[in-house]
């Protein structure tokens, strides 16, 4: 067509019309009331077009311009002006075709759509993102070589109610898309916003706008953002980042972030998480600090986080690891003034919580979150009626290692087991204050499977004792052990303080309450006590050790060379609750002893001397105390040798009792001065039914034989014993 000779002159169409009818869409396009002015002197001479029309329905100013129709249909360089003004659009171009065989132009570019909507319905067009799109502008200087479109300069924009985009600079559209340039964005609802696209993310609802601003540049594949100023608010979060970010197939960030919000149990609660423990004690949060990597392993460094409330303080300085691997590296404080209200707070169920006062604890942390290494640790619960310290470390993983100082103290016993529903025996008076002060502190280490308590300093009122424990719990049952050394164990205050429960002058009967032995089945262990003496309150032992242990339901005490009053006892006593009726059993054994000092302090008697030796087996078996005495039985004997019996000479006695009968008058034989001297005085008894029967009881003396017997029924508290003493060298009585 370039050869063709074509001159038009000036041509004019007036109110012209033009009608397209789409025989598949059944849809109809109308050009009406076209008034159109057209210039072409020839085909090298320029070409104008210059009028205006109405495309269905809307009105349309057009103009166009080119150098030479010739130029262009041979493929070379040709300029030319268009522009096109309306209500719905304007645009204009200045700028020429290139040279090439296909259709090809580089151009200064300027359009502005004033109403995206009312566009699109003019020309039948369905958008589902109208309402992202109200207003839109494109301007800059644009190629297109046949395949790719090119923007130079470009300003671009799209506005709506619900969003702002703005984007200055170059980009290509084509088969190898890339962009380079300022990108501002303006989320002004963030809900309506997902509402509008179809997209479900309830917790997007926590924010309400987003501010974005970077240097951006992308080559379709792996897009980098520079200076990125990133700003997110909602009515209980602020969110803001700046940095860098890129992203191919993951966003990959580097900069400063920070996050606030003014109440985490508000925020966490809108989040649909409110119900997990803890939350109510949360107050403000604030976290900030750098952060790079990917999202799904950020790395957070100068990491500053923090929670303040009226219940609990804490806070964290350091780097954090997130992602499949978590690691940490920092330190930690918390602090609450109340564990009691804390706990309360969080719903948290927390054994003796009134006995609470402040907690206060710091570390430091590293390692993985599977394995994890706490160093430094000072933990302290202070203030209240039960208080802990422990200084040390700690590390978790497959299991928990702790290695440290603990110290408990709790100012009163007595009090703190009020605090649990349980009421001590009261202080005798003049006895000593009971159940007062308690502490112990040691070295503590091991795993929640084996722990040590090693350089255990105990005390509690004025009994003090050094120590070492430990417990394994990785068998069916703890197992439990222990050795403790006293500076002496004085039991009368608390022995005085269970008799002045006793009403006076009466013998309370054995009880007939279930015995709870419970606790011997809860675990196993080995004890081992050593002391000085023990000090009860008629009764005193020299150097003690005690040995007990517990397996499987038994209790088995040994206390072997026990020093009792000059002599030695051996005494072991068994508690088996391994079945549904309990046994017990007691063997002892005492040689040697002081008669008068041993018999005055069990049992007040002073009147005999001598050297005394006893030997006892007592079994036994019941649910109660009742049934256990009267379910008793054994044997044993007792011996005195070479002593006294003071206050009465049974010889002077028994001789003169005819004088007395016929004068109507004590005997003599009785009183202070009076002694009976024997060479043994001693006895076999056997208990049955909880009935013990003496059956061989004698005093022998130079010239004196005194006899007995008779039983003590233990189970009903009932005494019938009877002594016939005689002359050897004449008749009894």
């Amino acid at each position: 067509y370039a050869d063709m000779q074509i001159s038009l002159g000036t041509f004019t169409l007036q109110n012209g019309e033009v009608i397209y009818e789409n025989a598949q869409t059944g849809t109809t396009t109308s050009l009406t009331s076209v008034d159109m002015k057209m210039t072409m002197p020839g085909m090298d001479k320029p070409f104008s077009a210059d009028g205006d029309l109405i495309y269905n329905g809307t009105p349309f100013d057009a103009q166009i311009k080119l150098d030479t129709p010739k130029t262009f249909l041979l493929g070379q360089a040709a300029p030319f002006t268009a522009k096109l003004d309306s209500q719905l659009i304007s645009l204009s171009a200045d700028g020429r075709f290139t040279a090439s065989n296909a259709i090809t132009f580089e151009a200064d570019f300027s359009s502005d759509i004033p109403s995206v909507s009312k566009l699109d319905a003019a020309f039948g067009l369905e958008n589902p993102y109208v309402a992202l799109t109200e207003t839109a502008s494109l301007n800059g200087a644009l190629a297109f070589d046949g395949v790719t479109l090119t923007a130079k300069n470009a300003d671009a924009s799209l506005v709506s109610d619900l969003i702002s985009t703005d984007f200055k600079g170059d980009f290509a559209a084509g088969p190898n898309p890339n962009a380079a340039g300022d990108l501002k964005l303006s989320i002004k609802d963030l809900t309506k916003l997902t509402n509008a696209l179809g997209v479900n993310l309830p917790q997007v609802g926590i924010l309400n706008t987003v501010d974005l601003s970077a240097a951006l540049s992308t080559d379709g594949a792996l897009t980098t953002a520079k200076n990125v100023d990133f700003n997110a608010k909602g009515d209980g979060l602020d969110i803001a980042y700046t940095g860098d970010a890129t992203f191919d197939q993951l966003l990959k960030l580097g900069g400063e972030f920070d996050v606030q919000t003014p109440s985490a149990k508000a925020l966490l609660s809108r989040l649909g998480l409110g119900g997990f423990p803890g939350v109510g004690a949360l107050g403000n949060v604030s976290a900030k600090g750098s952060v790079s990597g990917p999202v799904t392993a950020l790395s957070l460094s100068g990491l500053d986080a923090k929670t303040d409330s009226d219940l609990l303080s804490a806070s964290y300085q350091g780097a954090l690891t997130l992602g499949e691997n978590m690691t940490m590296q920092g330190n930690f404080a918390a602090n609450a003034p109340s564990v009691k209200s804390l706990a309360a707070s969080a719903n948290l169920p927390l054994p003796y919580a009134d006995a609470m006062g402040r907690l206060d604890l710091k570390g430091a942390v590293s390692g993985a979150a599977n394995a994890l290494t706490l160093s430094g640790i000072e933990a302290a619960l202070t203030d209240g009626m039960l208080n802990v310290r422990f200084d040390g470390a700690a590390q978790t993983g497959k299991a928990l290692n702790y290695n440290g100082a603990v110290a408990v103290d709790i100012p009163s016993v007595r009090q703190l087991a009020s605090i649990g529903g349980i009421d001590l025996t009261p202080s005798a008076d003049g006895a000593g204050e009971i159940y007062g002060p308690f502490s112990v502190s040691g070295d503590a280490s091991g795993t929640l499977q084996n722990a040590k308590f090693a350089n255990a300093n105990i005390k509690l009122d004025h009994l003090s004792g050094t120590g070492a424990f430990a417990t394994t719990m990785s068998g069916a049952k703890p197992n439990l052990s222990g050795t403790l050394d006293m500076s002496g164990l004085d039991l009368r205050p608390y022995m005085a303080a269970m008799d002045a429960q006793k009403p006076d002058g009466m013998i309370r009967p054995w009880s007939e309450k279930d015995l709870n032995l419970v606790m011997l089945n809860l675990f196993d262990g080995t004890f081992r006590l050593n002391t000085p003496n023990i000090l009860m309150s008629r009764m005193e032992m020299g150097q003690s050790t005690i040995d007990a242990s517990v397996k499987d339901g038994v209790l088995s005490t040994d206390i072997p060379n026990v020093s009792l009053y000059g002599g030695q006892g051996d005494l072991d006593l068994t508690v088996n609750a391994k079945g549904a009726v309990p046994k017990i059993a007691m063997d002892f054994t005492l040689n040697n002893l002081d008669a008068n000092s041993f018999l005055g302090a069990a049992a007040g008697f002073t009147q005999l001397t001598g050297n005394t030796g006893t030997t006892m087996k007592i079994r036994g078996a019941g649910k109660s105390q009742a049934e256990i005495m009267r379910s008793l039985s054994g044997d044993g004997k007792f011996e005195l040798a070479q002593g006294t019996v003071k206050g009465v000479d049974i010889g002077q006695f028994v001789s003169g009792l005819d004088t007395a009968l016929t004068s109507r008058s004590l005997p003599a034989g009785i009183g202070p001065s009076y002694t009976t001297p024997f060479s043994q005085l001693g006895g076999l008894f056997t208990i049955k039914n909880g009935v013990v029967t003496m059956g061989d009881f004698a005093l022998k003396g130079n010239n004196v034989l005194a006899e007995g017997g008779g039983t003590l029924d233990l189970g009903n508290q009932k005494i019938d014993f009877s002594l016939r003493p005689r002359l050897t060298e004449g008749s009894g009585l």
